[in-house]
This record gives structure tokens, C-alpha cells and sequence, in this order.
């Protein structure tokens, strides 16, 4: 039984090694969070996937002495080491600027003790416009990585009364900008219309990090159908793993109105539509979120596309895109398994 035990520990080493583990690093650790906030305003399942809307309590204003706090607390016991916190406005055509920073939670603190918390982030500052723009506001990213069971948002000024009405909060272990695939060396994210791969047009507007993110317009307002098809595509250097993808579009009705996620086949030609780990298929999807992630099990590939349809729910026919960010492993060397196997079982061999 202790044999069969210690095979099985260094098949899971041998994964771990390779790059499968069991909490993927890019995870939002919000939705595993209990979400709270001074404001007095509905978080509506801020701590949820989704369209999480918080919209601000219009009366409520925000002062240095009187900030206003979003919690995000994992529980206790539930340390966890975070690189990368971010903050996400759309605000649903409502101007503003909004000043804060954020705080971590000492390890072993006490949530209602105003001294068991410490800022990680100094000060932010964010630009809400009438046109609907989002932004990412705190970075956590090239900073030492803290350990804590909560952080905490710390809101101190709204700009003339100005609120917003459409938010997302999220924190993860690793850098979601060094994990994003579109920005690894030799990868290609591009858009064009159906048929015309030949002046596909690169688009890193969407991939490129902090701060702030610019919207890419397609300008393409073809009818719903045919004439309508358009392309967004990640071409990979190698082949990897693909295990999530997350696409942000406008904010309102405006998300992307039909389209499928596809990957390339083996063949380097085909394309076939993605599936989920428990089977399902991204064919035809109709009322994404604006935030939108989806869980994928697609197999060794080169190539992720939208295949859209239709660009948009709304009048204008035009796709507006702020991020499409995809998450996954590369696929191990058939040589470096067997090494790890090997280095195991001789392991196991010196212990008998």
C-alpha cells in the first residue's frame, strides 16, 4: 500500500513538474471571496462570476475621512499568496474620477482591526469617461507578492458626486499578464474579416496589460450572417494546452452578439469547435457577459479564434473589444516525463 501511495506521489510530482497543477494560477480569487463594502450600495454577487454589477450608492460620497471599503475575504485560515490584484470600471456612459488604494490583511489579522491591514498599493487613481471605457486600476504585478486572506479596496474620493454603475474586482496567484498567451514571445493576435486572412491586422491593444485598456472597433458593420463574419485569432509558436479564455466587449448590451470559440486541428488547417471539461460546446453563443471566461479542454494547438457572427447586440454591428487573454500549459516533452518517472521510481528503489 505505501508503494502504490509513493507511485502515485511522484505521478503527481512528475504533473506538478510539467506545468499541470491543481489550482490554476490565473484563477479569480473573488469568487471564492465573501465580498462586503461600506458603501451601502447592493454588490449584486460582486463575488461571482459574471456581469458582477455594483452600483455605487449615489448618495454616498467618498472622502480621505470618509473612504468607502470593498472587502474580499477568503476566510480565515485561508492565506494565500497573491501577485496580481485588478480592478476593472465600465462606467455604463457615467463619467467620474475615483482615487484610492489598496490593503492586504496581515497574516493571522483581524478583519475589524484598523492595524492588521497594510497597503500594498500606494495610490490609484482612475479616469471614468462617458464612453463607456474601461480600465484597469490597481497592478499589483512587479511588486513582491504578499500573503493574505483578504484584501481591501479603499475608495476615497468620487469626483463631483460621479458613481459608477458596472465594476470588477479580481486577484490571482500568478501575473495575468505574463500568463496570458497572446503576449508570449512568437504569439500573434489578429482580426479580419471572413475570407481576407491575407490583410489580417494585428490588434495588441487587447492583450498589452496595464494600464488601462484601449477598445479595438472592427469598424466592419457587416448584416448578421456571412457578410458579418469576422475573425479574432491567437496563432501560438507552439503547441499548448488550452485550459481558459476570458473576453471582455463592451459594457451595456453591447457584448458580442453570436459567435463560437474554435481551435486548430492537428492537420494545422481544420477548425473545430472548443469544448469544456465537462463536454460542452462553445458553438453559437449568444448574450455573453461583458467579462466573460469560459473553461476549455482543448487538446494540443496552435490556433484560438472567435468566429463571430455577429459583432454586436445593439444597433451599430461593430465589434468592440477590450481583452481576450487565454490561459493554458505547454505540452510536456515525452522525454522529460520519462526522466521524471525514472528519477521516481529510482527514488523508490533506494527507499526499499
Amino acid at each position: 500500500m505505501i508503494r502504490k501511495t509513493a507511485v502515485a506521489a511522484v505521478i503527481a510530482l512528475a504533473l506538478t513538474w510539467s506545468g499541470v497543477t491543481s489550482a490554476a494560477p490565473w484563477t479569480n480569487l473573488a469568487y471564492s471571496s465573501v465580498a462586503t463594502t461600506t458603501d451601502g450600495s447592493s454588490l449584486n454577487n460582486l463575488a461571482s462570476p459574471g456581469n458582477a454589477r455594483w452600483h455605487q450608492n449615489g448618495s454616498s460620497l467618498w472622502s480621505p475621512t470618509n473612504p468607502c471599503y470593498v472587502v474580499f475575504d477568503l476566510g480565515a485560515g485561508n492565506e494565500t499568496s497573491i501577485g496580481y490584484i485588478r480592478w476593472y470600471n465600465i462606467t455604463d456612459h457615467v463619467g467620474g474620477t475615483f482615487t484610492g488604494y489598496v490593503q492586504a490583511l496581515l497574516p493571522g489579522g483581524d478583519p475589524s482591526n484598523p492595524n492588521d491591514w497594510t497597503k500594498i498599493v500606494d495610490a490609484f487613481t482612475m479616469n471614468g469617461t462617458a464612453d463607456s471605457q474601461q480600465f484597469s486600476v490597481a497592478d499589483f504585478v512587479g511588486q513582491q507578492a504578499v500573503t493574505t486572506r483578504a484584501l481591501r479596496w479603499v475608495l476615497t474620493d468620487t469626483n463631483d458626486g460621479k458613481n459608477f454603475r458596472v465594476s470588477k474586482f479580481e486577484f490571482s496567484e500568478g501575473n495575468l499578464n505574463t500568463l496570458n498567451l497572446a503576449n508570449m514571445p512568437g504569439a500573434t493576435l489578429t482580426w479580419c474579416k471572413a475570407g481576407d486572412d491575407a490583410n489580417a491586422i494585428p490588434i495588441p491593444m487587447v492583450h498589452n496589460g496595464l494600464p488601462g485598456m484601449t477598445r479595438f472597433n472592427s469598424n466592419y458593420p457587416g448584416s448578421q450572417g456571412v457578410d458579418g463574419q469576422q475573425f479574432v485569432t491567437l496563432t501560438l509558436p507552439t503547441a499548448m494546452n488550452i485550459e481558459h479564455l476570458r473576453v471582455a466587449a463592451e459594457d451595456g448590451n453591447h457584448y458580442i452578439g453570436l459567435f463560437s470559440i474554435e481551435y486548430l486541428a492537428a492537420d494545422g488547417v481544420t477548425w473545430k469547435t472548443a469544448t469544456g471539461p465537462g463536454g460542452q460546446s462553445y458553438a453559437n453563443l449568444t448574450g455573453q457577459l461583458n467579462v466573460a471566461d469560459y473553461d476549455l479542454a482543448i487538446p494540443a494547438t496552435t490556433g484560438l479564434r472567435l468566429n463571430i457572427i455577429n459583432p454586436s447586440d445593439v444597433n451599430h454591428n461593430i465589434l468592440r473589444l477590450y481583452e481576450f487573454a487565454a490561459y493554458g500549459t505547454p505540452i510536456p516533452e515525452p522525454a522529460t516525463m520519462t526522466l521524471l518517472a525514472l528519477g521516481g521510481l529510482a527514488m523508490l528503489r533506494r527507499r526499499k
